[in-house]
């Protein structure tokens, strides 16, 4: 992180959006630059709605994107897939 400071406007500019009742709008934007810059799939209307109705799992999701995606790895996550059937079943051990 370049010209890192603990305390910098885009931190001042959340501080104020939070107390007026849209901390989700500097989030939104933060999802959308993300999004630009690793070629993530998404719309600005789903970053809305995601920031608006959804923020901590959507920061939560940002973080392990951005994780994944700077520690070399390509593929952003995926959403998952629903259940999965398992073949063998379910087993019973049981004790003596």
């Amino acid at each position: 992180m370049t010209n890192y400071s603990s305390c910098n406007l885009a931190c001042l500019g959340y501080y104020i959006a939070l107390h007026c009742g849209f901390a989700w709008v500097p989030q939104m934007m933060q999802r959308g630059e993300l999004r630009a810059k690793y070629n993530l799939k998404g719309s600005s209307c789903g970053d809305c709605c995601r920031s608006y109705w959804c923020s901590w799992r959507e920061l939560l999701q940002e973080e392990k994107e951005l994780r994944l995606l700077t520690q070399g790895q390509q593929q952003p996550l995926q959403p998952p897939q629903g259940y999965q059937n398992v073949k063998e079943g379910m087993t019973y051990v049981p004790k003596h």
